[in-house]
């Protein structure tokens, strides 16, 4: 999404002249939980993933942003003067435009794109929370990862990640992604590979959303 063209004539002088680039490398944090927020956070190139820590110290995705989005966080942080309550990281090579608060309170009042923006963040962030914390309390781990693997299937039937970026993901370890990931494996429903997971049976994953056979 081109914000700057969809601005009115002046919303796009103030957008252009007062946003700051910042790049970030794959991991490379971008916020820690606590601290201060100055500005709102446009993702103009990559993806950053929003986190949290279980109280073993696992990490727990909330949501990510991909490019044209905000974080309704910040934003929460940024009106309310509020600290931020999570981490964010770059998920890869990533360029982030950020807008100074006050700058983005005034075209937040005039700029209808502004609004929408705001507004599918706030939804689109609840909704997913809402759905990760309903997954999570009913759904077993084995469930829940052959959703994560269904829902992230590359075209060409492979899922390039992880079995650490997994197991952040869903709040495990590692170890124990591994072990899920090597039943399903003898079951035939999976092959694993060096950073990829091939999806062979589709269809079995879906009754396994729904059902566990372990």
């Amino acid at each position: 999404m081109d914000i700057a063209n969809q601005l009115s004539t002046s919303g796009r002088a103030i957008f252009t002249s007062r946003l700051v680039r910042k790049k970030f490398d794959p991991s490379q944090p971008v916020l820690d939980k606590g601290s201060s927020v100055s500005g709102a956070y446009f993702v103009l190139e990559g993806a950053l993933r929003v986190f949290t820590l279980s109280p073993q110290g696992k990490q727990i995705t909330l949501y990510r942003i991909l490019p044209g989005q905000t974080c309704i966080l910040a934003i929460n942080s940024l009106f309310n003067s509020f600290l931020y309550p999570a981490w964010v990281e770059a998920e890869e090579k990533t360029v982030l435009g950020v807008l100074p608060g006050d700058i983005y309170r005034q075209l937040f009042r005039g700029e209808a794109i502004v609004q929408d923006i705001t507004i599918k963040a706030l939804s689109s962030t609840v909704f997913g929370l809402m759905s990760a914390l309903e997954k999570h309390h009913s759904q077993t781990i084995k469930q829940r990862l052959a959703h994560y693997l269904l829902v992230r299937v590359a075209p060409d039937a492979t899922v390039y990640t992880t079995q650490q970026v997994i197991a952040d993901d869903l709040g495990s370890t590692r170890e124990f992604v591994a072990r899920i990931l090597s039943h399903l494996t003898q079951q035939g429903l999976v092959q694993t590979g060096r950073r990829k997971i091939r999806i062979l049976d589709p269809e079995a994953l879906k009754k396994l959303c729904q059902y566990d056979e372990a």
